[in-house]
């Protein structure tokens, strides 16, 4: 027995860049006594790594462990139907987590911190639950900490992924933050009928992102959103997601220089509800003369939920845009939208047979409506304006209706004012545009007012 062991250190320094592991592990009948053990320290470089592993009946007591840290990280692992319990644990810092073929994992003690940042240089899945009856029962965690800065050009990713019936049961987080670096990414993932609980996530933050994705059939279900800085959501293959309690925030403005998709919803029964949204904050400031764009897209049949959206802000940089954008059966519903405003601009566009209804909109100001291959779009309610005096220094095509089929129905507009001032000599023009049998319905439409440059 080794109930007398207080402190397990494997902090030891390869100095090579060849991954070394130094393991503790136990399979069936086995029993590795541990419990006195109140500190765990993993090794020193990156690539390396000290596994503690559970196969089937086999058993590591390690019941006073409460501060587990490295340089590199600590596996703790399940396999085989084995158990591993971590009752007073505190805090981690760079400890992974894995339970395969209904292994499981239990540390829910109250209010332990969980940290990914000392991995900055190297992708890894930090959390993951494969198999019926695998669990990663971590509902004591309150917060996930990858904010990570890998202070290179090539994206790290860190992920936490359930699949195959495995639960991770994260109920106790209140925030998870993402890497600080703008190409960096923490993915959480769930697919087909796996859960990850993050009952109770208010908060999400990241310089990079965080992707909320779910696949095959499965949901990820966040009821105490309120506010998410570079958290982005997408939903294939059936996937479901659900952020539909009221009054809840969203912004990208920390992506200024990468064009990203921020929320998808792609394929039959793909389903990004994200009703309780308030508001809709794309206004990043990219600071370069290279377009970047932030995308919500709908198509084959998926459906991006934004009725509760009052405002949809776009960016600030003359050539930047957040584009709209529904295709086929798809739906985007924006059925509360009053204002929409940038900088840049705001690209509202439908195409093949796709439909944008805006029936609450009063301002748009370079917010732009495109129609193509049988797209329609309809802002029919009456007296709204549309400006696109934001746009001074760039030719543009601000309302078009292309092809068979294809509408802009904007007839609740009641002015539209191009009049900007490019303030150059060089010329600058504003287009409505409708060809190829396409209709642009600006019936209403007292006013119209162009530019001010000669």
């Amino acid at each position: 027995m080794l109930t007398s062991v207080t402190e397990i250190n494997a902090a030891f320094n390869s100095g090579t860049s060849s991954a070394q592991a130094h393991s503790i592990s136990v399979n069936d009948g086995g029993l590795i006594d541990l419990s006195s053990a109140s500190t765990m320290t993993g090794p020193f470089d990156d690539e390396d790594r000290l596994d503690v592993s559970v196969v089937g009946a086999g058993e590591i007591r390690l019941g006073s462990l409460a501060n587990v840290s490295a340089g590199g990280w600590v596996n703790f692992s399940t396999s085989g139907g084995g158990s591993l319990m971590l009752p007073a644990l505190a805090a981690t810092q760079d400890a992974f987590f894995s339970a395969s073929t209904g292994g499981q994992i239990v540390a829910s003690s109250p209010s332990w911190t969980f940290s990914s940042t000392g991995r900055p240089n190297s992708s890894s899945t930090i959390m993951s639950a494969t198999g019926t009856g695998s669990l990663l029962n971590l509902s004591g965690l309150s917060s996930l900490n990858a904010g990570f800065n890998s202070g290179t050009s090539s994206a790290q990713v860190h992920s936490v992924i359930a699949n195959t019936d495995g639960v991770i049961d994260l109920s106790g987080a209140s925030s998870i933050t993402g890497p600080v670096d703008d190409e960096d990414h923490l993915d959480l993932l769930v697919t087909g009928s796996a859960l990850i609980l993050l009952d109770n996530v208010t908060d999400i933050a990241a310089g990079g992102y965080v992707a909320i994705s779910a696949t095959n059939g499965a949901q990820h279900n966040l009821p105490s959103l309120q506010n998410t800085q570079d958290a982005f959501f997408f939903a294939s293959s059936g996937g479901k997601i659900f952020a539909a309690q009221s009054d809840w925030a969203f912004s990208s403005t920390g992506r200024p220089n990468t064009s990203s998709t921020i929320i998808s919803a792609t394929t039959a029964g793909s389903v990004v509800d994200l009703s309780g949204m308030s508001s809709l904050n794309a206004g990043f400031n990219s600071g370069t003369s290279s377009t970047q764009i932030h995308s919500v897209i709908a198509n084959t049949e998926g459906v991006v939920d934004l009725s509760g959206v009052l405002s949809i802000t776009g960016p600030f940089d003359d050539e930047d845009v957040l584009d709209l954008s529904v295709t086929g059966t798809a739906v985007i519903l924006l059925g509360n939208v009053t204002s929409i405003e940038a900088g840049g601009y705001v690209s509202v566009s439908a195409s093949n047979g796709g439909i944008h209804q805006l029936p609450s909109l009063e301002t748009s100001q370079d917010g732009f409506f495109y129609a193509s291959s049988g797209g329609q779009i309809f802002a029919n309610q009456s007296n709204w304006t549309l400006s696109s005096t934001g746009r001074p220094n760039s030719s543009s095509t601000i309302v078009s209706a292309s092809g068979v089929g294809s509408i802009a129905d904007l007839s609740g507009m009641t002015a539209l004012n191009a009049g900007f001032n490019s303030g150059s000599s060089s010329t600058q023009f504003h287009e409505v545009k409708a060809d190829t049998q396409g209709v642009v319905d600006l019936s209403n439409v007292v006013t119209i007012t162009g530019p001010v440059d000669d």
